[in-house]
């Protein structure tokens, strides 16, 4: 006898042409030059749908979600449907399984840098690390970074600087990518400054 194929993707909400879709299994791929997402059930498992993202932020969010989706990441994309191809116009990672999520989770402390407006890194002992880039690639948990307060050092316009802190992230170590931050621990600046393993910053 056949087993089911899992529940591969919930409609979230529908109004109108615009669709917000959920993958919540492995179900994103990329096959000569072309996007699909799994759903259906049935007998014969799941069935693959095209998709098409609409810029470069949407498709480096795929990216990451194609990599990550045995982390227990799930991808939510909104967009229309144009002649049988899902047309993604946005993309978000979400933690699906939080405490499946975490068994691949690490802590990392260095230099968490926002230099300029939308973009984020962290610097710890192993390299740099990318958190944000303006209009290309946002990490789950991104959006939700703490005030650092008076332990942040404004260096540019706008507030923009570095803190010094602790994450609890997942990372892509290959690519030098940060794929989720759960919890942040502002630190005080001289706890960087003071650590040997870390580039220095200049004078508070």
């Amino acid at each position: 006898m056949n087993r089911l194929a899992p529940v591969l993707l919930i409609v979230i909400a529908a109004a109108g042409h615009a669709t917000e879709l959920c993958v919540v299994e492995p179900a994103i791929g990329f096959e000569d030059g072309k996007w699909t997402y799994m759903t259906g059930v049935g007998p014969d498992g799941a069935v693959p749908r095209p998709m098409r993202p609409e810029n470069g932020a949407v498709a480096k969010v795929l990216e990451q979600a194609a990599k990550t989706m045995n982390a227990g990441v799930q991808v939510c994309m909104t967009g229309a449907f144009k002649d049988q191809i899902f047309e993604v116009s946005n993309a978000r990672l979400n933690v699906l399984h939080p405490e499946k999520s975490r068994e691949q989770e690490q802590t990392r402390c260095g230099w968490v840098e926002n230099p300029t407006p939308g973009n984020w890194s962290l610097v710890d002992k192993d390299g740099e690390w990318t958190i944000a880039v303006q209009g290309d690639y946002r990490a789950a948990g991104a959006d939700d970074l703490p005030d650092f307060g008076k332990r942040w050092v404004v260096t540019n316009a706008g507030s923009h600087g570095y803190g010094c802190g602790c994450m609890t992230v997942k990372v892509d170590a290959k690519e030098k990518t940060v794929l989720s931050v759960r919890k942040v621990k502002v630190q005080a600046i001289s706890k960087c400054r003071n650590d040997k393993d870390l580039p220095k910053h200049g004078k508070e």
